[in-house]
């Protein structure tokens, strides 16, 4: 059997996503723009913020984080500025001991 082809991110003008490497992390929500359905995680391994698109949170109903949350994510290094962060969020969830 071949293997499955590598989860694709949410489409972004100009995104261009390293597929070869996830990471996972723990995190907090920096912040959470409903509207627009995005926003940014903070931890060490992405410094200067992670970017997250709405479509990779799994939560139930509405897909949205909340500011100060603690979350685990999966991320990978982008090769070029995606909204102006070098890292983009793969898989996102809130923390299990919240």
């Amino acid at each position: 059997m071949g293997q499955l082809p590598a989860r694709a991110t949410a489409p972004v003008s100009g995104a261009h996503v390293v597929h070869h490497r996830k990471m996972t992390s723990r995190g907090i929500v920096r912040f959470w723009n409903n509207e627009d359905g995005w926003g940014v995680i903070d931890c060490e391994q992405t410094p200067g913020g992670c970017w997250a698109h709405f479509s990779e949170v799994e939560v139930e109903g509405f897909r949205k984080l909340t500011p100060g949350r603690h979350v685990t994510f999966e991320w990978q290094k982008t090769s070029g500025p995606v909204e102006g962060f070098a890292f983009v969020a793969v898989r996102v969830h809130p923390a299990e001991d919240e």
